[in-house]
């Protein structure tokens, strides 16, 4: 019996997703096929910490939707649980890049798990730069399969790689950013962090700057990260300053269903002090 893959995985318990996939990142699902899906082994719960609490709010989670205990019941036994053991964490799945493989702790994983676990094969990346926790490009991969904005394969690229430049070449990284942030915000200092203060991200190295001289102020890895950090997860609530500085940055395309959020966003504004974005 040959071996399952991820492609047969999402096909038969996850069709939704699978068309989805189909029509967002082809090649991505195709990729899948190579994929292939191995017994889970004790040695890889490796984030382990508590797990049974989780295992027993599972538990809880399950009579609660069967209706085995009331809501009240589930809250206060959940809250038992939980006086002595704030912090847990359950490993439910693991990829292995190179041999194309993955593993996943329960039957049947969450969708979220097999997508996290199938995108750092396919796109080659550790947590640090894929994995939505940390800024990485899951979020804008998210953002794409929800059809929230219209991103491809190469916005997901450019912001992983815009991560990897922030901790070697963070300096360099930051001027370009603000290169390519000019050419479609003219404002009077084209700095990284007077665009931050544009937009209402106020960065932690940013305190007490002189903001008179900020061509003096070098850029760290922080800086950029947080900076970039802001950009996409304001992008989850439509903020107009994250959409127009991601289409600067080539992080996300446009589309018509794109133009008419923006636009109802705009629309929205009532405040007339408040400067236009030129996008």
């Amino acid at each position: 019996m040959a071996d399952k893959t991820v492609f047969d995985l999402l096909k038969e318990n996850y069709y939704e997703f699978f068309v989805k996939l189909k029509k967002h990142f082809p090649a991505m699902l195709s990729f899948s096929k190579e994929v292939k899906i191995v017994p889970w082994k004790k040695e890889y719960n490796i984030a382990d910490y508590n797990p049974e609490l989780i295992e027993n709010i599972k538990q809880l989670e399950i009579f609660l939707q069967n209706g085995f205990i009331t809501e009240k019941e589930f809250l206060e036994k959940k809250e038992k649980l939980l006086q002595n053991n704030r912090y847990a964490s359950r490993t439910e799945g693991i990829a292995f890049i190179d041999q194309k493989i993955v593993s996943f702790r329960d039957v049947k994983p969450s969708i979220k798990i097999v997508l996290h676990e199938l995108g750092h094969i396919y796109f080659k990346e550790p947590d640090i730069f894929w994995s939505e926790i940390y800024g990485g490009g899951e979020i804008l991969f998210w953002l794409a399969l929800n059809e929230k904005f219209f991103i491809k394969e190469e916005n997901i690229k450019t912001h992983m790689n815009y991560l990897k430049k922030a901790h070697t070449e963070p300096q360099q990284l930051g001027i370009e950013l603000a290169s390519l942030l000019s050419k479609k915000i003219k404002i009077e200092n084209p700095h990284l962090f007077s665009y931050a203060l544009y937009a209402g991200i106020l960065l932690r190295n940013m305190l007490n700057k002189n903001f008179q001289n900020l061509e003096k102020h070098s850029y760290t890895t922080e800086d950029i990260l947080e900076f970039l950090n802001n950009i996409v997860v304001g992008l989850i609530y439509y903020d107009n300053f994250s959409i127009c500085y991601a289409k600067a940055l080539n992080l996300i395309e446009s589309s018509e269903n794109f133009q008419k959020k923006n636009l109802k966003i705009t629309e929205n504004k009532t405040n007339k002090s408040e400067p236009k974005l030129k996008i």
